[in-house]
């Protein structure tokens, strides 16, 4: 998913698995993403994003 959204955006993978990984687990440095988002979940996950999104919005 994320080589797609990346490639989409004109972007590389890890500008986007970094943006995600700060969004939803607030640092640079984390365990892995994926296994990271599987034990946080769905629900919490998407919160996070959402979350993330409007902060941006209001920049």
């Amino acid at each position: 998913v994320f080589e797609s959204v990346a490639e989409q955006l004109s972007v590389k993978s890890g500008a986007v698995f970094l943006s995600v990984r700060i969004a939803v687990l607030g640092k640079k440095a984390t365990p892995p993403l994926p296994e990271s988002l599987q034990v946080l979940g769905r629900e919490r996950v998407l919160a996070r994003l959402d979350s993330a999104a409007l902060l941006l919005q209001k920049l």
